[in-house]
């Protein structure tokens, strides 16, 4: 299985997440979605919670791409990019029920997508701060978060 496995699997995760909630969603049911052997999700995932993890950050993927654009672009074209993000993300009701599964099922307890949450967080939260430096051309000031 090539990398159009791996894209199959986290569709086939992304369709039965959506349909049936993070408790619906099991190995056997997205190998049966992406039409792949059990065996073959686990050629390139350790658990399902790794899937879901990377189903999130696919999700997410948007501000890193807007942060990536702050860095080389002026405030004007920064703020059409995440107005249009914003737009579009508005528009994706099935990703975004996705997103709060994702999120709801990592604050439920499970500590694996606990983990990995927060260092995505951490993630998003330097993206968003090197966006309003660039944007504010301010200098980045020593972190107050814990």
């Amino acid at each position: 299985m090539s990398i159009d496995g791996k894209t199959k699997i986290l569709e086939a995760a992304r369709t039965i997440i959506i349909e049936h909630g993070i408790q619906g969603a099991t190995i056997r049911g997205i190998a049966e979605q992406a039409g792949v052997s059990t065996g073959a999700i686990y050629h390139y995932y350790s658990s399902k919670e790794a899937i879901l993890y990377d189903v999130m950050d696919e999700g997410l993927s948007e501000i890193k791409r807007i942060a990536t654009v702050s860095l080389e672009d002026e405030l004007q074209n920064i703020i059409q990019e995440i107005f249009e993000g914003m737009q579009e993300r508005f528009k994706k009701d099935a990703e975004n029920r996705l997103q709060f599964y994702l999120a709801h099922e990592a604050m439920l307890g499970n500590e694996e997508l606990q983990h990995k949450f927060k260092e995505k967080y951490e993630d998003w939260i330097n993206r968003l701060e090197a966006i309003f430096v660039q944007a504010y051309n301010a200098k980045k000031a020593h972190s107050q978060r814990p």
